[in-house]
């Protein structure tokens, strides 16, 4: 081999120096490793995302400003192109769906703002298109071929609701201090919910003390008959402010101006009873604390005059002896107690207890009230009444369950004692030693116990009455016998005082033609289904279904036939005959386990949507009867059947409206999710709304709609 290359570099001296220059030049190819290739494909990957995303945050440059003259030039080059695009404006593609959420990018909201503009112009030009809009809660509703939206400004309305009347009265559950209230001018005094209503019989005309912020507990009124006292709850949620804290609110009936705002961060809870002393400026207090805080206060200046504590779970009323006006009563749960006010000293010190001396002693001291002659009149939860004489603190004379159940109220008239029970009767006794029975009146079934009793004098066109309030809320006119014993012969007046409802009041419908008069019907959860007119602002017709917890209502065109739906999930279906007003019950089923929460008839009034909490909507009809004897039994042709249901819904159903045709089977739908859709009830489908959304509808009911922008809807 070496003989060889001696050879080789002899014949070709130029060898050497050529394998030379070849190992230079493959030393200069060598290129050492950069640090990131010498990673793992796994680790790179993960090096080179974070890069990225670095790059891409960085990568939102600010538009230069652009120049007068660019502007020009720009406008310039939009106008050829608008020109030279002429022709295709013919055909305008239908514009795409509106956004108006307010949580987007700035120039996705630009380029939202640009593109609404354009199809304003393209729904200008075009009437065939349609648009869905989301709204800012981002439901979707579909806009009508051709409709304007109207220029809406900030600026809110210069008009104002006012508070016209009131249904009603608190006269359920634990409403101790609720009695009505005569005041110098004639009027009634009454509360309910925050209201204090003043009700003029003669002039059938309310006035209304607004200023209370939570529920009202109590109502006194000073002997003048002008000063009115109003005590309320605390409320909870709007727990720091003055002004819903418990208090209490001293205001003239004259005027309605409020002189002072007393016991905000002194009473705990609820002020529960309220009592004037006899011709003086002093109000005695009790709050719902748990030792029943007494307090007594001066309402000329608002000043805090005394106080001590009860120390008993329930009071009920409290009551100063008109014949010794310095003397003070409270009763309550196992308690009564007499004691002694004494205003130079401002101290308020115990007086008495009862001395029962082998009288049987009840667990409730429900009502108290003092006569002109200083005797104190008790009614307890046995139904026996009790009188302490002049004052003192031992039973002078009584009635042995005089009720069936609990006494409510005791009232003297004349030579009479008037009892109230929670068994619907009001009981009349001779004012004397053997407290003999002089008849019994009876309220009606549907209107409850009798909570309260109230003297209304003599006027020019009336002699003198008897105002009953209810456990069912409603406020009752007695006419009484001016000569003979007050109950003998004693009538109602025709028109109830105002009628309310004692459970939650969730079903409220429109009547279009009552055959009664009526315009307004309403159904609440303990079962009462009234009837009332807005015109005369009188109740005009009342049924109880006891056992039931209304939660809607629908009514045919004439009110004779009405849907009820409860929170059973039951839907009832009742006619009411137009002569006897007698009631039938034409159907009766439970479509689901959970609340019905929207009836609606149909325009013909062939058929009933009812729309549950569980997201559906189900569909009864009017079919012919199978059966002949049915027929002539029931002198009708037809009767109510199951048809079918509507599934689609994500929400509960909050409303149902169907087509203005007489004969549509077309329904639109909200939900508090909330969400809108249309239903082909024949055929029992969901169908587009985007070719419906300019229907007429027989009523307009549902929340969600295109006219409702431009406000947050609260369907729940």
């Amino acid at each position: 081999m070496e003989k060889a290359q001696a050879n080789a570099y002899d014949k070709h001296p130029e060898l050497p120096d050529l394998i030379e220059k070849k190992k230079e030049n493959k030393s200069s190819r060598i290129v050492t490793p950069e640090p990131f290739d010498e990673l793992s494909s796994s680790t790179r990957s993960k090096v080179m995302s974070k890069l990225l995303k670095k790059a891409s945050s960085r990568r939102s440059p600010v538009p230069p400003q652009r120049t007068e003259e660019e502007k020009e030039k720009e406008t310039k080059k939009s106008e050829t192109k608008h020109d030279s695009n002429a022709s295709l404006k013919k055909t305008v593609e239908p514009p795409t769906a509106m956004t108006l959420s307010s949580n987007r990018p700035a120039e996705e909201g630009d380029r939202t703002k640009s593109h609404t503009e354009e199809t304003k112009a393209a729904n200008q030009n075009q009437d065939s298109d349609h648009v869905t809009k989301v709204l800012p809660n981002g439901a979707k509703v579909a806009i009508p071929r051709g409709y304007q939206s109207p220029v809406m400004t900030s600026d809110p309305p210069k008009e104002r609701l006012q508070l016209e009347w009131i249904y009603g009265y608190r006269g359920h559950g634990q409403a101790s201090g609720s009695r009505p209230q005569m005041l110098a001018s004639g009027e009634i005094a009454y509360f309910i919910a925050c209201t204090v209503v003043l009700y003029d019989r003669e002039e059938h005309r309310q006035r209304h003390y607004r200023q209370h912020t939570a529920s009202i507990r109590c109502l006194a009124v000073h002997s003048a008959g002008v000063i009115v006292a109003s005590g309320q709850d605390c409320l909870h949620a709007a727990v720091g402010r003055s002004d819903t804290q418990a208090h209490i609110r001293v205001w003239r009936s004259d005027t309605m101006a409020t002189l002072h705002v007393i016991g905000a961060g002194v009473f705990q809870n609820s002020v529960i009873a309220l009592s004037f002393m006899p011709g003086l400026d002093v109000l005695a207090t009790c709050d719902n604390s748990q030792n029943k805080q007494l307090t007594i206060w001066n309402t000329a200046d608002g000043d805090l005059v005394a106080k001590t504590f009860i120390s008993t779970d329930v009071v009920t009323q409290l009551t100063f002896n008109l014949r010794y006006p310095e003397t003070l009563v409270t009763c309550g749960k196992e308690h009564l107690a007499w004691w002694k006010i004494y205003l130079q000293t401002k101290m308020i010190q115990p007086l008495a207890k009862p001395n029962y001396e082998g009288f049987l002693k009840a667990r409730y001291i429900n009502c108290a009230r003092h006569n002109q002659r200083g005797d104190l009149i008790t009614g307890d939860s046995n139904g026996t009444v009790y009188v302490w004489g002049d004052g003192e603190n031992r039973i002078t004379n009584f009635v042995k369950h005089g009720h069936e159940g609990p006494v409510l109220d005791v009232l003297q008239y004349k030579g009479y004692l008037l009892t109230a029970g929670r068994d619907g009767a009001v009981a009349c006794w001779t004012w004397d030693r053997n407290m003999d029975n002089e008849g019994i009146f009876k309220l009606p079934e549907s209107e409850g116990g009798v909570r309260s009793l109230l003297m209304t004098p003599p006027t020019e066109t009336s002699e003198a009455g008897l105002v009953l309030g209810t456990t069912m809320n409603s406020l009752l006119g007695v006419d009484l016998n001016p000569t003979d014993s007050p109950l003998t012969g004693a009538s109602f007046d025709g028109v109830p005082i105002t009628q309310g409802h004692a459970g939650e009041l969730r079903a409220v419908a429109r009547i279009r033609k009552s055959f009664l008069g009526a315009d307004i019907v309403t159904a609440s959860g303990e079962g009462t289904v009234s009837k009332f007119t807005s015109g005369r602002k009188e109740p005009v017709w009342k049924l109880w279904l006891k056992g039931n917890s209304f939660s809607c209502v629908d009514c045919s065109e004439c009110g004779d036939v009405l849907a009820l739906g409860t929170k059973e999930g039951h839907v009832l279906i009742l006619e009411i005959d137009r002569s006897s007003l007698a009631v039938m019950e034409l159907y009766h089923r439970k479509l689901t386990p959970g609340m019905l929460t929207a009836l609606r008839f149909s325009p013909d009034e062939s058929m009933l949507a009812a729309g549950t909490s569980d997201r559906c909507i189900h569909i009864l009809h009017l079919k012919d009867r199978e059966h002949e004897e049915d027929k002539r039994k029931l002198e009708s042709e037809k009767e109510w059947a199951y048809y079918g249901i509507l599934r689609g819904h994500t929400g509960q159903i909050h409303s149902l409206d169907w087509s203005a045709d007489r004969h549509g089977d077309v329904i639109r739908s909200s939900t508090t999710s909330p969400e809108q859709k249309f239903w082909d009830v024949s055929r029992c489908e969901e169908i587009s709304g985007e070719n419906l959304s300019d229907f007429p509808w027989s009523s307009a009911t549902c929340l969600l709609d295109h006219k409702t922008a431009g406000r947050e809807l609260n369907t729940a």
